[in-house]
This record gives C-alpha cells, structure tokens and sequence, in this order.
C-alpha cells in the first residue's frame, strides 16, 4: 500500500513540473508571435483573422451551393409541372409566363435568374437548360440543367442531367390490384427490380410472407424503392392466405425484403399511367398516310425508310429470327388472312451491315396459288417501331369473374422468337442498337404469345441466378432491347404447332392498357413464367393457383428478373410517366458552358 502512495505522489510531481515548462514555452511563442506582427509578419492575431476569413468564405459557398441547387430542384418541379416537355432543340433560358416561376432573364446567352429573398439581392441562382440532342427522335426527352447559384460574390455551378421517367424502369407496374383475391406469394415469386402499384381504385395488394423462413425474400433489390404502393396500401399475410398477418420486426422484414422495412413503403405517389396513346401510329408512318390495304408498310420517301414498319388489318402470327450467320440481322414474318381467304406472309429483313430493309411477300390463295414478289429494298433500317392497327393473335383473353375464377379463354396465335443483337464494334462501343417495339392500337386490341420471346445473346447465369448487368459484358453489349404494347397480352395455352405451351420466357419489357396474364390459368399445369424485363399491367395479371400449403397446383410460378439496361435505354416510343423525371447524373463544374 504504501509503494502505491509513493508512486503517486512522484507522478503528481513530474506532472506539475511539466506543466511549467509546457507554459514557459507557451508563454515564449507568444511573445515571439506578437513581436512578430510588428516586424510585418503574420502572428496569432492574424492566423486567427484569417480564420474568421475563411469560415465566413466557406459560409458563403455553401449558400452558393444552396443557390445552385435551389435552381436545379425548382427546374425539375417546373418539368413535372408542364403538359408535355419543351420542344426547343436548342438551350433557352426557362423564363416567360410559361417558364420558372418568378424568373427574370439577364445576360447574353440569356439565363432564367431569380432572387428568392429580396432583402438580400446578393443571394440568387441563375439556370439555362440544354435539351439532349435526340429529343426530336425520342420519346425519353432529356435534358441538361446548368444552374448557377452566387451568394455575396461567391459562385458555385452544378449541371444535372435528367430525363422522362420511362415506365420500363419499373420491374413490376400495376395501375391497380384487381382480382380482389390475388397474391404476390413467398417462395412462388420473386422481385430484383422496383415494384411499384397505384392501387387504383383502392383495392389493397395482398402480400404473403413466410415468417419461419427457408425461401428467399419476395424484394432482393436493394433499393429504397424495391416495393411501393399508393393509397389503399397492403394486406400482408403470414405463411398461409388465411392468416393476416404484418411483418413487425427486423427479422420478419428481412424475410420480406433484402433492404428490410426501409425499402417498403406504402401511400407513395402514384405513377403517371397512359390510358391510350396513339405515339407509335404516329411513330411507325414518319409523316405518312396510313395504308389501307392488308399487308405491311415500310413507310418510306424515294426508297428511304422514313418511319417504322407499318401492318394493316390483324396478324395471325408474327415469328421473330435472326440472320445466320449475321446474328445482328433481325427478320420478321407476319402471317395475315387477306381477301377471299387468302394468306399473306410478309418478310421484313433489317440489315444493319448494309443499312437497308428489305420486304418480300408471298401470297397463297384458297385454291393453293402461291405468288412471291420480288424483294423490294430500302435505305435505313427503321426506327424499330412495329405497328399493327388491328390484333396481333386471335380470339379472346380469359375473363375473371367472381371471385376471381377464370372463364375459358380461346387466344390463339400471336407473336415468338428471337431478338437479334447489337452491332458492336472493335473497342466494345454498340454502334447499332437493335432496339425494337411491337405495338398494337390501344385498350382494346389482342397480343398474344404463342411461344417464347428470348434476346438471342441470352443473359448469363449462375446456379440459376441471373449474373448483375455490370458483369455480364456480353450481355449488355450484344442483347437487344424488345417491348411490346397491347390492349390484352395475353399467353396462349398451345404454341402454333398446336403443342402445349408449358414453361414461358419472355425478355424484354411489357406493357397492357388492361390486362397481362395466361390463357385458362386455373386449369394449366404447374410451369414457370420467367420474365426478364418490366412487366407493366393496368391491372394485376392472373398467372395461376396456390393451394393453402402455398403450392402451386395449376398455372404458373411468376418469377420477374430486373434489367437495368432498360431504365435509361428503354424501346423506342415506349410510354413515358409524361411529367414525372429522374436524375441520370450530377455534377459540380468549374465554369458554365457558354
């Protein structure tokens, strides 16, 4: 004990010691300092002014930066506010009666230029906008927004680059849930991609969950956004449909989503969904006329497509293949009944490699005539609109009925294939996209599938998982992009050989004014529908039957893989939200572009 007393008392000496000789240099650098100031050089006093100089300087920029910000988030707003997005082509300043609210113009070039607190006229952001230079061709107008903000002198420049919000970003799109007696199923399903439903209509989703765990969460995208859904929110159920049941914990989210609790949220926004469009007509003539004989249209000027392809009257069947071995050739034959029963079968052959497309028709009468016409070649390869102005497949799609039960159906026909590829140059650059969208006239026309609908450089795999995008070189080089736009899509229960058609493939991104589901579901065997894209239904699809152990006894396992390629490079002339836009980029600059 008393060994322990001595060595604290000789501690508390040393300490004291140390303390005076730290204070006696202290107290020499001082003096050293302040003498210093008067010879003409920087002592304390000034380092501490200095200070005060630059935390007031640092004050400043970040109000500048504030500025610059303001001026992006209000362009943005101001977006979302219009009708339709700008038409210039060329950058313009957002001011006017029609442009920022508040905007003055200054300057030469002119900027749009607002003060927020006139108390203090130092403090103001000035904006131009620089539309992207494909809006006069896309139908995913983009634009760049420079927005300048000064703050008592200081500057700070920020551009974003935004864009429409394309609805092939999404995953899963539903306008509403209806059949009532639906459900999104553990285990039967699974979502990698933004899901998102408006419930229209104030039907609830229902949402079942395993809460002993086993199968993978329904939500492995890490997003914030991996499940939304509007107004009316969900009605959750725990391991079976009878028993309701919300996840409450940490550890039944995690069951639920990869993200947890974070990235499911319910009374979000609803997303802009189109009612009717008539974009790809008028994308697929170019200018035209509308034709008004059966058969197929390349609509051109002297020899130059000038539009896409254009089909008059209903498809039977419409197969996609690519050249062999130009893989980046992609060919389309349509099947049509003409006049007095006869068939017509059109070939268009896009041929990036010559920048030409070629149609050749052969026309078979009742009595077994076959008449082929000669090739007829033009300049350009389209710009990939299909468009038919009537069914493409025949009959009519199952209805549901309450509660909830399928009628019988008698879709037959329609459309299957292959996607040709990119043509990709030395380096890796895609230097033609093979991006294509099959479109039919609105709400209430037919899309069938009578087989699968597969890119031709498929999308890798490991142990049955799709390997991500920014592995996967191959794929994001070489695959095409498809979308396809109906009234009913519907999945025929034969393929047009007759056979049944059992487990389903479809790449690329769907969209329904009504409905996207399969023919007769209650009454297929079990099969799987895999879809490698967006799916995009006014109302939820009807794929199948689970039974109260969670098995699927007739119908489809859904099972909906996320292509990211398709949030920034969607179809051509695919619907947009119209007013609603993401920010692809963001920058800070050192100095504005004109």
């Amino acid at each position: 004990m008393s060994i322990q007393k001595r060595s604290r008392g000789r501690r508390g000496m040393a300490l004291v010691a140390t303390l005076m000789v730290l204070l006696v240099i202290l107290s020499v650098m001082l003096v050293g300092q302040i003498g210093a100031v008067s010879s003409g050089h920087t002592g304390v006093m000034t380092v501490t002014s200095n200070a005060l100089a630059a935390s007031g300087s640092r004050t400043q920029a970040v109000s500048a930066f504030n500025m610059a910000q303001s001026g992006v988030n209000l362009t943005m707003y101001w977006l979302g506010t219009l009708p339709q997005p700008p038409s210039y082509t060329v950058a313009f300043a957002p001011t006017g009666s029609n442009g920022l609210p508040g905007a003055t113009s200054v300057g030469s070039p002119a900027r749009a230029q607002i003060v927020p607190n006139s108390a203090k006229p130092t403090d103001y952001f000035t904006v131009e906008v620089y539309p992207d230079s494909s809006n006069p061709t896309n139908t995913q107008k983009k634009f760049l927004i420079e927005s300048v903000g000064t703050s008592s002198g200081f500057t700070q420049i920020i551009r974003a680059y935004v864009e429409q919000t394309s609805l092939s970003k999404y995953e899963v799109l539903l306008n509403s849930w209806y059949p009532s007696n639906n459900y999104w199923v553990q285990g039967l399903s699974s979502f990698d991609g933004p899901v998102h439903d408006n419930n229209d209509g104030g039907q609830q989703e229902n949402t079942l969950w395993l809460s002993s765990g086993g199968a993978s969460p329904l939500f492995t995208y890490t997003g914030n956004d991996a499940y939304t859904v509007s107004s009316a929110g969900v009605n959750w159920y725990e391991d079976n449909y009878w028993t309701s049941g919300a996840p409450t914990t940490t550890s039944d989210w995690s069951k639920v989503a990869v993200g947890g609790a974070s990235s499911v949220h319910t009374g979000t926004d609803a997303v802009t969904f189109p009612t009717a469009s008539t974009l790809q007509q008028t994308a697929a003539l170019g200018g035209t006329s509308a034709p008004t004989a059966t058969g197929v249209t390349v609509p051109n000027a002297a020899g130059a497509a000038v539009g896409g392809v254009y089909i008059h009257g209903n498809v039977n069947t419409m197969k996609l293949s690519v050249g062999n071995p130009d893989t980046t050739q992609q060919i389309i034959t349509i099947n049509q009944t003409g006049a007095s029963s006869s068939t017509i079968v059109t070939t268009v052959t896009m041929k990036p490699s010559t920048n030409q497309t070629i149609v050749q028709v052969t026309t078979t009468s009742s009595s077994g005539v076959v008449t082929t016409g000669a090739p007829t070649p033009y300049s350009g390869t389209t710009n990939g609109v299909i468009y038919a102005d009537g069914n493409i497949g025949t009959g009519t799609p199952s209805t549901e009925t309450s509660p909830g039960w399928a009628t019988g159906g008698t879709a037959a026909g329609g459309l299957s294939g292959v996607i040709a590829d990119n043509v990709v140059d030395g380096n890796g650059r895609i230097t033609h996209a093979n991006s294509l969208t099959i479109s039919t006239a609105g709400p209430n026309t037919l899309l069938n599938f009578d087989g699968k609908v597969t890119y031709n450089t498929p999308r890798q795999k490991v142990a049955g998982n799709y390997v991500p995008e920014s592995q996967d070189a191959n794929f994001t080089q070489h695959a095409g992009v498809l979308g396809v736009i109906g009234g009913y899509v519907t999945l025929d229960q034969n393929k047009d050989d007759g056979t049944p058609l059992t487990d389903f493939e479809f790449d690329g991104t769907e969209f329904a004014y009504n409905s996207c589901d399969a023919d007769n579901w209650a009454s297929r065997p079990p099969a799987n529908w895999e879809n490698m894209g967006s799916y995009i239904s006014s109302v939820v699809g009807v794929f199948g039957v689970f039974d109260g152990s969670n098995t699927l006894v007739d119908g489809y396992n859904t099972q909906f893989n996320y292509d990211q390629r398709l949030r920034d490079s969607p179809p051509p002339y695919f619907p947009t939200t119209g007013n609603q836009y993401d920010t692809v980029s963001w920058q800070r600059v050192a100095s504005t572009l004109q």
